[in-house]
């Protein structure tokens, strides 16, 4: 079993970044291998071409209920997994802690 030391932190963002510089200045103290997830409005991104450089720097996961809710399509060229409420619990339960932006 690994220590929570060697655990990666889950960062969440709820809320839209200005712009791609605003995300990675919020994310300036994540670690390589730190998953982001967005969820509620920080989803919108996920279908905003500006966005699709800085977002696949990261190890990025979003809630499903949320892009529905929204009514939104991830752009194509934006890699990420697509996780339910249930693959949130397990992501939490993989990470030592949790960073809400």
């Amino acid at each position: 079993m690994s220590s929570l030391a060697s655990l990666p932190t889950l960062h969440t963002l709820s809320q839209i970044c200005a712009n791609p510089d605003a995300l990675m200045q919020q994310l300036r103290y994540r670690n390589n291998g730190d998953p982001v997830l967005l969820l509620q409005d920080a989803v919108l991104m996920a279908q905003q071409p500006r966005f699709s450089d800085s977002l696949n720097q990261l190890q990025l996961y979003i809630l499903n209920d949320d892009l529905v809710a929204r009514g939104v399509t991830i752009a194509p060229n934006v890699n990420a997994t697509i996780i339910d409420y249930s693959q949130f619990v397990q992501l939490t339960l993989n990470t030592q802690q949790q960073v809400a932006w």
